[in-house]
């Protein structure tokens, strides 16, 4: 139907995340135009443009419209949502165009300070060394890889599930009383992987079963997970569809919910009173995930959370941006597209003309679009004959870091250089048809390490204090150029003492 005038306001919640790329430049797009009939119209013109005239298009669509006034609202605002909404300051810095801080909400009471009652703990074992073989292997892959061997051991997870379930027995259960005085407090815990919420899940019915507590465990994940032959899937584990997870926990019996990324962010249980995390928690994802809690309940009165991975410094770290004011210290400097491009163009596996030729041809909606992708395959077979995994890696990461840092930036300015829309073009869909990289070495450390002793200490309890005054955030950092390092090589046993040690 025909749209009255051409000027709109567009309002954006959840401003932090999605507003960058195609999907803003089609919003654009589709306001541009008045009715159905004037977007045939312009698209029966843009059959006759010459490939030159297409580019520049795309490249307009992208920048900022005299018609369009964006009001985006969120709680956790990142580099590119302060430099793309924010307002410019005299001495560089973008500030929020108006401010109701979690400092003032928690005051005013509208949300809980899900910091007050904070605490971490710390996990100490000891590894042994079971196989003859002393194999030389990466240093930093082998503790990750060793890390988790402990951290998914059984032993491990059983443990951790009993100190959750006797602190919430003991400490949470009564919580939150309803009319005839019973608790209705929940909890949720969060996990690093969905095979460790499948473990969990296993472990705190087992349990819950063994001490006859009259309350039940949810578990939340996405597909299938495969472990000792078997498959696992939320819906199987939980005995009903996943789309009733949400509702099902809202049942009395349910007091536990084991999650793996799901409803880490926009769930809304004001019954959620506690936080078992054993999970490395950074920036904005600990800020959205912690706050699962500070829903506000007629008696409620605060929250709790036993954080089993992060320290009371990381916690103030990802909190301290986000608590009052927030700004960026400076804008993104565009002239770093310019050493991508250069950086790029050095692997040697395209040609200025494969990229045009590419990107005008995606331009042209039609029948010409199904030659992109035997153009795309000679691309792809160049990639795939450079011998070094790692190069092809480095490729990969730094093409994303280009397209990222375009659809961003081209919101933010309007670029005069259509070179730098074209290889956006290409980069979107060579990303597409670039094949997935398998990691070059694996180390089976379940088959030559075993777990000889474990034990969990409590290292601090109390209230987590954000320095008052506004945090900052520094501006993309993502786009500088660089080569890697070799990695460091070393003795399994040498590994295993080290971790030992510590």
């Amino acid at each position: 139907q025909n749209l009255p005038g051409r000027n709109f306001a567009i309002i954006v919640d959840e401003a932090h995340s999605s507003q960058s790329g195609e999907t803003a430049k089609s919003l654009k797009e589709v306001l541009q135009v008045e009715s159905p009939e004037e977007a045939e119209q312009l698209e029966g013109e843009s059959e006759q443009s010459t490939d030159e005239d297409l580019v520049n298009q795309s490249m307009a669509a992208r920048g900022r419209q005299p018609n369009l006034s964006f009001f985006a609202f969120t709680a956790t605002p990142k580099q590119k949502t302060l430099e793309l909404f924010g307002v410019p300051q005299p001495d560089g810095t973008f500030a929020p165009f108006h401010l109701y801080t979690m400092r003032q909400a928690i005051e005013e009471g509208f949300i809980l300070d899900v910091l007050q009652n904070y605490t971490t703990f710390e996990t100490y074992f000891n590894l042994l060394k079971t196989a003859a073989d002393d194999p030389r292997v990466e240093k930093s892959k082998a503790v990750s890889q060793l890390k988790r061997y402990v951290n998914i051991h059984r032993f491990t997870i059983a443990r951790k599930a009993e100190v959750m379930v006797e602190h919430f027995w003991a400490n949470v259960r009564h919580q939150i009383p309803n009319d005839n005085g019973e608790g209705q407090a929940k909890a949720m815990v969060v996990t690093p992987s969905r095979l460790h919420a499948v473990l969990y899940k296993q472990a705190f019915d087992a349990y819950l079963k063994k001490q006859g507590y009259s309350v039940k465990a949810l578990v939340a994940f996405s597909g299938t997970v495969s472990y000792h032959g078997l498959d696992y899937t939320e819906a199987q584990m939980n005995g009903f569809p996943e789309s009733q997870t949400a509702k099902q926990f809202e049942k009395p019996e349910y007091r536990f919910l084991i999650v793996a990324e799901k409803f880490q962010t926009g769930f809304d249980q004001p019954l959620l009173h506690t936080m078992y995390v054993d999970k490395k928690l950074a920036g904005v994802h600990a800020v959205q995930t912690l706050s699962r809690l500070n829903r506000i309940h007629p008696r409620k009165n605060e929250t709790m959370v036993l954080d089993f991975v992060n320290s009371v410094e990381d916690i103030q770290r990802a909190f301290a941006p986000y608590y009052e004011a927030t700004i960026l210290s400076q804008a993104t400097d565009p002239n770093k597209l310019y050493d991508l491009q250069d950086e790029l163009e050095a692997f040697g596996l395209y040609t200025p003309e494969q990229v045009a030729e590419i990107a005008e041809l995606y331009l042209r909606k039609g029948e010409k679009a199904a030659r992109l992708q035997p153009l795309l395959r000679v691309v792809v077979d160049k990639y795939k004959y450079i011998a070094d995994m790692e190069e092809r890696i480095r490729f990969k990461h730094r093409l994303r870091s280009y397209v990222n840092a375009y659809a961003f930036l081209s919101q933010v300015m309007t670029f005069q250089d259509p070179e730098l829309e074209r290889l956006y073009l290409f980069g979107r869909l060579l990303l597409r048809a670039l094949p997935a990289e398998t990691q070059r070495e694996r180390l089976a450390v379940q088959d030559l390490v075993d777990l000889e002793s474990y034990r969990i200490q409590q290292t601090y309890s109390g209230a987590i204090n954000i320095p008052q005054g506004q945090g900052q955030l520094d501006p993309l950092s993502d786009l500088e150029s660089g080569g890697l390092t070799d990695p460091e090589k070393a003795a399994l046993s040498q590994i295993i003492q080290e971790i030992n040690e510590r």
